[in-house]
């Protein structure tokens, strides 16, 4: 994955409320076990020092520590996170790799007893996922007929969001919805502009889900379909071009519609031509007035 693809992706999970929405859907088929404060941010990034010459680091993008209640006591749990913008065949053996370090970073700490890690793979690479997900896949037949109870099996969790996969609208809290729904589409340009026209999230969308949305898929390009020399509108925009404006500036603008399209038009969603026209104004009728609620 990309530098900043990463990055935004590791922003985005290290909210709470996000990162359990996938725990819920991932882990539990989308029933609700996991609150956003259940989960504790730990520092992904974890030294273990082996010999005097000899150290490894485990990197996950994002990593909690979930503590739910269960009867009288609360029972806890580590669970990482790896959002896979590239196919990768040794996915298995990185998260054997982070799992031993994270138990023996446990073990070292002296905790008792040791938190079970969990490995959440999210393929966000546009196509099916075609890696190994369990340690034993990566071994020929004869050595699992021969050996197979003897040898330890190692897994990640993988959550691969196919055109076909099921995602019921409102089983997730937060706008994870949306981006997985776009991956679901991902490879199908006419279905993902109808969500993207119909969906009614996307009228208020959060400006770091529209940064994720827009390098993982190129959503602000795949958007902007030409139809008879015109471009289509956001939903957000349509919203805004059908209903009245009858307060604000001289032209009856409402307030909150102008502000509404100076963000579309600050994240890039939509341009300033485009943005005018939806509120019945020309290019300097609307800059002045943009430049009037800023006062």
């Amino acid at each position: 994955m990309a530098r900043e693809a990463d990055r935004i992706c590791k922003e985005y999970f290290d909210q709470n409320d996000r990162f359990s929405d996938l725990v819920n859907f991932t882990l539990y088929n989308g029933k609700e076990v996991t609150k956003p404060s259940d989960f504790i941010s730990l520092d992904p990034v974890i030294s273990e020092v082996f010999s005097s010459e000899t150290s490894y680091e485990v990197i996950i993008d994002n990593l909690k520590e979930l503590s739910l209640k269960e009867d009288d006591r609360n029972i806890y749990a580590m669970i990482g996170l790896e959002s896979q913008g590239y196919h990768d065949k040794a996915m298995v053996l990185r998260a054997m790799k982070a799992k031993s370090l994270l138990y023996t970073y446990q073990f070292r700490k002296g905790e008792k007893p040791l938190k079970p890690v969990i490995i959440i793979v999210l393929n966000l690479t546009g196509n099916k996922w075609k890696n190994p997900v369990t340690l034993k896949e990566m071994f020929e037949k004869e050595y699992l007929d021969k050996f197979g109870p003897l040898i330890d099996d190692v897994s990640y969790v993988l959550l691969d969001i196919k055109e076909d996969s099921s995602i019921p609208k409102g089983l997730l809290k937060t706008d994870l919805e949306l981006l997985l729904n776009c991956l679901r589409y991902s490879n199908n340009k006419s279905k993902l502009e109808d969500y993207v026209k119909n969906a009614k999230g996307f009228c208020s969308l959060d400006n770091l889900t529209f940064k994720l949305m827009d390098v993982l898929l190129d959503l602000g390009e795949k958007i902007k379909f030409n139809e008879g020399g015109k471009i289509e509108m956001w939903p957000a925009v349509k919203q805004m071009k059908e209903e009245s404006f009858n307060s604000g500036y001289d032209k009856g603008i409402n307030i909150g519609k102008l502000e509404q399209s100076e963000h579309l038009v600050n994240i890039h969603l939509i341009n300033v031509e485009q943005a005018a026209m939806s509120l019945n104004l020309t290019v300097e009728e609307y800059l002045t007035a943009v430049e009037n609620l800023k006062k």
